[in-house]
């Protein structure tokens, strides 16, 4: 797609310095971070013309989590920009390396490093949990799905409605560790067909991002620390997806310092009980 950036149609923005008149949606998150790149991110938006007729969503600038809704045309997945403060980011990140702490994940020396996957203490290469009872769930599932609640009585989206209305009953946790700039992972569809939905949350730097579904055409974005997608693993919703390239100077302030050396995916995926008729 040459790079272009696709704007997808955003339900909350925060914009006090940009926006007129957008509809809100109250999600009480009021703690986040500016980034060091969101005027060059403003400037890129002007010159494509995407300010002539969109409302720009500046991530780390505004006060509320904004919803995006990507692949209208298939089965929608979500994007919630600014889902968790820094605080909240860091919390996690703590976690994530106090249960590899005793395991070596450094990279080896090479010209173009690949993605690492994080092992975690036992040799495991994802965290097991049975019920919500867990830092994933509390700051990521839980936190995401509380906005999204806030949208699902506004818009008929039935998968909306089903993903954030249902308790967990086993979830397992991933991290990836992308290097900058040339971290990329390849576009894949899950396959996950065991009534699972996917939250996935970027930490870090940015990363340039890739969705695409059966009918819809393929939209990049900028996935930013902080935000979170939400989306139908299964190959029924056959949602392609993947990491083209890390922007090394797009990270928060006052952040770990490896937030400004690496991206971290970090990919919860929940198993929801059958919705209760």
């Amino acid at each position: 797609m040459d790079g272009a950036f696709f704007m997808m149609r955003v339900f909350v923005v925060s914009l006090p310095q940009f926006s007129s008149s957008p509809s809100k949606i109250t999600t009480n998150k009021s703690k986040k971070p500016p980034y060091h790149s969101n005027l060059l991110i403003l400037q890129s938006a002007l010159l494509k013309g995407f300010a002539q007729t969109h409302k720009i969503v500046m991530p780390g600038v505004g006060t509320t989590a904004a919803i995006e809704v990507l692949l209208e045309d298939d089965r929608p997945c979500y994007l919630i920009r600014n889902c968790l403060s820094l605080s909240e980011q860091t919390s996690i990140y703590q976690d994530i390396s106090c249960r590899s702490k005793y395991t070596d994940n450094r990279s080896k020396p090479c010209m173009h490093p690949t993605p690492k996957t994080i092992i975690f203490d036992g040799n495991q290469s994802t965290l097991k949990f049975s019920g919500g009872d867990n830092i994933y769930n509390t700051l990521i599932v839980e936190t995401a799905n509380d906005v999204l609640k806030k949208e699902a009585p506004q818009k008929s989206h039935q998968f909306l409605t089903s993903a954030c209305s249902t308790e967990p009953t086993t979830m397992s946790v991933g991290v990836i560790r992308y290097h900058v700039p040339n971290g990329k992972f390849p576009e894949h569809i899950d396959h996950c067909n065991d009534n699972s939905w996917v939250y996935l949350l970027s930490l870090g730097c940015s990363a340039n991002f890739v969705v695409k579904g059966p009918n819809s055409e393929k939209q990049l974005f900028r996935f930013n620390s902080g935000d979170v997608l939400v989306f139908d693993p299964s190959s029924d919703a056959a949602i392609l997806h993947g990491v083209t390239s890390i922007n090394g100077d797009d990270f928060p302030l006052d952040c770990p310092e490896d937030f400004q050396q690496f991206r971290f995916g970090v990919q919860c995926r929940v198993k929801m009980q059958r919705q209760r008729t």
